[in-house]
């Protein structure tokens, strides 16, 4: 490893991070639209961050270097930005508006940076709930249950008491088990929501996650399109960008839609499909019915960002109210259990 090699990746591990680097895209864009040229704008933003001793000089000297070797803005960014953000810029340096390409790629990473926000946000109590509920379960299977056993016989319980005895015992031998299995589910689930398509996708599209998962991919893929429109990009091309820089479950929506435009569907009845929510689907098709649809596509992408971020809402409220209702169903089969054998002991105990 060279070190000019080891210093690049030194500057995008410490300095490069996505707030920078839209703060930077900002920044770019404002001297931009001040008729500045970006060579001559990186030159110098590259010699003042050094006079500074800022890491971003690096960045941008490494810029300002390829750039001098002939290559393109967008070409140059391909090494220290995320597909999707080039793609973008890149659609707006060709259609001549490289600030135009910047601000577009700031709105769909800040879109897709709130979604992830408000998800960790609404995920963050459900989560405490679920580790609330393990530690109850665990701590009642190694100590209430047991001394329970020993005031009466597990013979002599009823039913309902007699299995959650057996779920004690198996917390009691085979936790860890039960501690694999849960990470295993998670890992499974999380794989599906990018990998998993097909009929069984679209019947899961309906439940949280899955239905989160989607929600928010249709929205970066309407901020996305609508980014690249607006540079002149044609939608045939635009859906061919994204396709390419896609994950399998992206990949498979994007696909349907180039398969019904190709069939002569028109923009709107193409884009009429299960991938988008429904009040996102009811917008499009009023718009290709009353309006250019293609000059709506930011607005139903704005829009798209906030029926989102209000399914991310419900699909945390339910998964909240699951994990709540499954504590108070526990907690209610130990004070049954416990009120069960109370009244057996009295017997007993009445009958000496």
């Amino acid at each position: 490893m060279t070190l000019k090699t080891l210093k690049r990746w030194y500057a995008r591990q410490m300095s490069f991070g996505v707030d920078v680097r839209l703060d930077l895209y900002r920044t770019l864009s404002s001297f931009l639209k001040g008729g500045l040229p970006i060579n001559d704008v990186i030159e110098k933003m590259a010699s003042e961050f050094r006079r500074y001793g800022d890491l971003r000089h690096v960045i941008l000297a490494d810029w300002a270097a390829e750039m001098r070797d002939g290559r393109s803005f967008s070409q140059t960014l391909s090494s220290w930005s995320p597909p999707g953000e080039v793609s973008m810029i890149r659609s707006g340096e060709e259609a001549g508006e490289i600030a135009e390409g910047l601000d577009n790629a700031v709105l769909a990473t800040e879109a897709v940076l709130e979604m992830r926000r408000t998800i960790r946000r609404n995920l963050a109590y459900p989560c405490v709930l679920m580790l609330v509920a393990f530690v109850l379960i665990y701590v009642f299977s190694v100590e209430g249950i047991p001394a329970m056993v020993d005031m009466i016989p597990v013979s002599d319980w009823p039913a309902a008491s007699q299995a959650l005895y057996g779920l004690a015992l198996f917390v009691q031998q085979s936790w860890y088990l039960a501690l694999a299995g849960l990470f295993g589910a998670g890992a499974l689930i999380g794989y599906s929501l990018g990998n998993l398509t097909g009929p069984v996708r679209e019947a899961l599209d309906r439940l949280p996650p899955w239905s989160i998962y989607r929600s928010v991919q249709s929205s970066v893929f309407l901020i996305s399109l609508s980014s690249m429109m607006k540079t002149g990009t044609p939608v045939a091309d635009g859906l061919a960008t994204i396709h390419s820089l896609s994950g399998r479950y992206v990949r498979w929506q994007v696909r349907k839609l180039q398969v019904r435009i190709n069939s002569g569907k028109s923009i709107g009845a193409a884009l009429d499909t299960g991938f988008f929510p429904r009040e996102v689907r009811i917008a499009i098709n009023t718009y290709a019915a009353l309006a250019d649809i293609q000059q709506e596509f930011e607005r139903l992408g704005r829009g798209s960002i906030k029926t989102s971020l209000e399914i991310i809402g419900a699909g945390t409220k339910v998964l909240n109210t699951a994990v709540l209702l499954g504590i108070a169903g526990y907690v209610g089969w130990v004070y049954y259990t416990f009120f069960v054998l109370n009244q057996e002991i009295a017997r007993m105990t009445s009958a000496f």
